[in-house]
């Protein structure tokens, strides 16, 4: 076999080796699933750049770096399925894995071989190159396996969207810094009249590389602001299609009710069309607009969605239930997980109490204060003898122990700003709960 046979076979060879990896790579990279369609994407542009750089440019041409950056882009524009932001977040990760797997295989094989040797094996000139391309597209594989682990680390914790907005600006940071002190390393050795001419495309770098941070942050503070906002719309959207949902089946139910209303009117009996009004009052009082109203003012949308479970609950159960919510109320460093949890806890023991009630009743208030936040749960119960509260939260009659007190109790005793009193306010049981400003 002739000598360009053989070199056209090593770099046949080679080729297979460093675009299966390349893909994998890719696909590791993106998530997506290895496809032989996406597998012929990566060889063809490849196999196009390598025909340009070894048949058409010299050894030695700049050229080739930039066609074989090119090439490496124009792949991954075809491979992946994304477009827009996530698009050139992917391939902005993916070349950086390459560009990280390429380095780490240059400097191993320069220590184990001549820079001469190294250079042909790069460039597919040689029998060993397939070892290259193997090492090379093996390290690729693995740094991208480990980007796969450290984003799936970060995103069970919930934190990768914070993390994110930090790394790009810290990275550029980083690269700011090490151009600042590469600039000065070198300007202690030149003259101090040509040490202003050698450092400024230094500083021009440094000084490109700080504004691109800069707008990164402001993009994306914006950025977090408006998926803010976007969660915010679509919850108050979602709470007002479960009203109107509520309305219309309580104007269907109302309707059927005054039908019945009439023929109780012409029986003439007043017992029973007392007991007929008193039953379409309480099927009126299930619909309440201002509850809706007050939701929308809660800051939270985790305390906001429990808050209208409970509602659609006790809607549901037929049990009365207000809410009052004031303008621009804050929790005072109460996290909104610990204020789910307490409100759970707090609004599952008044229902349970006001079904045993004969006037059922529910309501919660959260009311701004003097430097304070203050938070009524009132309930009515059931039976003749009201429950008296000791100062562990616990009632002294049989069956109003309180479930969830004691849980309730080592949430509140985390904070030092927060006072909680259960007590009986007539034929009511209140919780009150003050939160007051760190």
């Amino acid at each position: 076999m002739t000598a360009e046979g053989l070199h056209f076979l090593y770099a046949f060879a080679s080729l297979l080796v460093i675009c299966a990896l390349t893909t994998l790579t890719c696909c590791l990279v993106s998530g997506e699933p290895i496809r032989l369609k996406t597998f012929m994407k990566v060889f063809g542009i490849l196999w196009l750049v390598l025909i340009i750089n070894i048949f058409t440019l010299d050894m030695d041409s700049p050229l080739k770096m930039i066609f074989a950056v090119l090439g490496i882009l124009a792949s991954y524009l075809l491979i992946y399925r994304f477009r827009g932001r996530k698009l050139i977040l992917r391939t902005f990760t993916a070349m950086a894995i390459e560009f990280g797997g390429d380095m780490f295989t240059g400097f191993a094989f320069l220590n184990l071989f001549d820079s001469q040797t190294v250079a042909a094996m790069r460039y597919m000139t040689a029998p060993s190159t397939i070892l290259l391309q193997a090492v090379c597209g093996g390290s690729m594989v693995c740094f991208a396996m480990l980007y796969r682990m450290i984003l799936a680390f970060f995103q069970h914790r919930r934190i990768n969207l914070h993390l994110g907005y930090l790394l790009r600006p810290a990275f550029l940071m980083g690269i700011v810094c090490m151009v600042y002190v590469n600039a000065f390393r070198h300007a202690t050795q030149t003259d101090q009249v040509l040490r202003f001419q050698q450092m400024l495309p230094d500083f021009i770098i440094a000084f490109l590389l700080l504004v691109i941070g800069v707008t990164y942050v402001l993009q994306d503070i914006r950025a977090y602001k408006q998926a803010e906002e976007n969660k915010s719309l679509q919850h108050q959207q979602e709470l007002q299609n479960i009203i109107l949902q509520d309305t219309r089946v309580f104007r269907h139910n109302i309707s059927i009710l005054l039908y019945g209303f009439q023929g109780t009117l012409l029986s003439g009996d007043l017992d029973a069309i007392k007991a007929y009004y008193e039953n379409m009052t309480t099927a009126c009082q299930m619909i309440n607009n201002e509850n809706v109203s007050a939701l929308q003012r809660v800051p939270s949308a985790a305390v906001s969605t429990l808050l209208l479970h409970k509602v659609h609950a006790a809607s549901e159960e037929k049990l009365p239930m207000f809410i009052t919510v004031d303008e621009d109320i804050r929790w005072f460093g109460f996290k909104d997980e610990e204020m789910v949890q307490v409100l759970g806890i707090l609004l599952d023991n008044a229902m349970e109490a006001a079904r045993e009630s004969a006037a059922p009743f529910v309501s919660f208030e959260a009311r701004n204060v003097e430097d304070a936040l203050s938070i009524t749960i009132r309930n009515t119960c059931g039976g003749e003898e009201m429950p008296v509260f000791t100062s562990e939260m616990a009632s002294s009659k049989e069956g109003h122990e309180g479930l969830g007190l004691k849980s309730l109790r080592k949430i509140i005793k985390k904070h030092n700003h927060i006072l909680f009193n259960l007590y009986t306010r007539g034929r009511y049981v209140e919780a009150s709960l003050m939160i007051y400003k760190g």
